[in-house]
């Protein structure tokens, strides 16, 4: 029998041929070698039913299943080798146990109980409906919570907790009107983000979103938008009295964030703000900077955890 591309795949430029589509929708899964081989084992098996639904779709979704398999019974081996004993808890109680305990490291809270109805829903199911591309990021999504077990608790409370708190921080001055400074540029900003903080290398390099504000005209209530934006990675960076500060491991210049303070660019974000918040959903359904920063989390993570 000879092996033909599965027809859905012709609407997808970028498998247009085997080699392709694996670069884009079927790269390596990556396993930190402190997990239990036989865990390793299923993210092989994942791996290779990847890489066949180029010929046969309904594997991406076979692929899914069996990691979040894979899933729970890395749960349950983490759990006995925490308390010298096997788990009587079902599937969401496990969640639940290590979700409270911190072991999972996500944008979305909901992930892992969003895995387990996925799960559950394949096993149910009697209408053979396909999430087909679209689970291809959760099969990946469902390894990386799988690593998350094997990382330092301790250091993931700490670098998640800043995170969180310098969120809110830098969305209290953005909101206000803040103003970035590097080098001679001087730039309005729209949104500020903390990606990613690695608390793993000496000094911490903290990974910033950074969003200026943008012509708003040629964008209609119909479109989606994702704004201009950049990845500044910066050590020894601190937050103090409204001032954001670090230091670019690229160029070795400082950075500073901080409240506007000129008549002129206060005045400038006011006008843009006023017509930003015009726009019905602006936030929501016009300009969106979840994607772009959902994408660069998950990046981060992948390369915290190689190392």
């Amino acid at each position: 029998m000879q092996l033909t591309k599965h027809q859905v795949w012709e609407v997808f430029p970028d498998a247009a041929t085997f080699e392709s589509f694996q670069k884009k929708f079927a790269e390596l899964i990556f396993i930190k070698k402190e997990v239990p081989e036989v865990v390793k084992k299923s993210a092989a098996i994942s791996e290779k039913l990847l890489l066949h639904s180029y010929y046969e779709y309904g594997f991406i979704d076979v692929s899914l299943t069996h990691a979040i398999f894979a899933f729970e019974k890395a749960l349950r081996i983490k759990w006995a080798e925490i308390h010298g004993k096997e788990s009587k808890l079902q599937l969401a109680g496990l969640i639940d146990w290590f979700y409270k305990e911190r072991y999972f490291e996500t944008l979305n809270d909901g992930l892992p109980h969003q895995l387990r109805h996925i799960r559950n829903g394949k096993v149910h199911d009697t209408n053979e409906s396909l999430g087909g591309v679209v689970f291809i990021r959760k099969v990946y999504d469902t390894y990386l919570l799988i690593n998350d077990l094997y990382e330092d608790v301790q250091l993931r409370i700490k670098r998640t907790d800043t995170r969180h708190k310098l969120s809110d921080a830098l969305s209290k001055l953005t909101t206000t009107g803040a103003m970035l400074y590097c080098n001679d540029q001087r730039l309005i900003l729209f949104s500020v983000f903390p990606i990613f903080i690695n608390n793993k290398s000496n000094p911490e390099i903290i990974s910033l979103f950074v969003c200026p504000i943008f012509d708003q005209s040629p964008y209609t209530k119909n479109e989606v938008y994702t704004p201009k934006y950049t990845v500044l990675k910066l050590r020894n960076w601190s937050l103090k009295d409204d001032v954001f500060e670090g230091i670019d491991i690229e160029t070795e210049k400082p950075i500073y964030i901080k409240l506007i303070e000129d008549k002129v660019n206060a005045s400038r974000f006011t006008i843009w703000s006023e017509n930003f918040w015009n726009y019905e959903n602006a936030t929501i359904n016009l300009f969106s900077t979840s994607q772009p920063i959902d994408d660069l989390f998950i990046k981060e993570l992948q390369e915290f955890q190689r190392t």
